[in-house]
């Protein structure tokens, strides 16, 4: 059993913001199964387990609002009786890097990302993988004096909704990579094998 969760915030007053983009990975990935995911109060989360490649996979995203995401995790991954450090993945925007850009890690520091500091707190530990898209562009970097808050809760650019599905696509190509090479493989492949072309 693996579990990837991708975190957000729930309502749709956020369904179509850059902070919610490891959610819409979620539901892209689904879509490619045609599974659809169902509410589960008691883990607070949706998600939906789908087989794969001869492997149970739940995929899913928290109830909570993204900084009370560790709480989620923590139930879902308890429940399941997951070792984090191998058989969890967390799907985050990340405000450092470009719009699109990908970055994979198994292991590190949350970054000043809330969902992440939630989880790492809530787990006790750093050692579970996380895959980064980048939301960041020149109004991120400062070019434009917009609070961080209000740009990563904003929907996205025209431009950026004409590239989303290219995103979400390399997005995708790298959760399965995840899922089917050792971590330190996977690591390579997607930092560097599924970036803008």
């Amino acid at each position: 059993m693996k579990i990837i969760l991708g975190l957000g915030n729930p309502g749709v007053k956020y369904a179509r913001t850059r902070h919610n983009i490891g959610r819409l990975l979620i539901q892209y990935c689904l879509d490619k199964f045609e599974s659809k995911t169902s509410k589960r109060n008691d883990l607070e989360v949706h998600g939906v387990s789908v087989r794969w490649k001869e492997e149970e996979i739940f995929w899913g995203y928290p109830t909570t609002y993204m900084n009370l995401s560790g709480i989620a995790v923590r139930k879902i991954t308890t429940y399941y009786n997951i070792n984090v450090s191998k058989d969890l993945l967390i799907v985050v925007d990340d405000i450092a890097l470009p719009f699109g850009k990908l970055r994979f890690r198994v292991s590190g520091s949350d970054g000043g990302h809330n969902g992440l500091k939630s989880v790492t707190n809530t787990l006790q530990t750093r050692c579970f993988s996380r895959l980064r898209i980048g939301i960041g562009n020149e109004i991120s970097r400062g070019d434009l004096n917009i609070p961080l808050e209000e740009f990563v809760l904003d929907t996205f650019t025209s431009f950026e909704k004409e590239e989303l599905t290219e995103v979400l696509e390399r997005g995708y190509n790298a959760v399965q990579d995840w899922l089917v090479h050792p971590p330190d493989k996977a690591m390579n492949i997607i930092n560097t094998d599924h970036q803008r072309g």
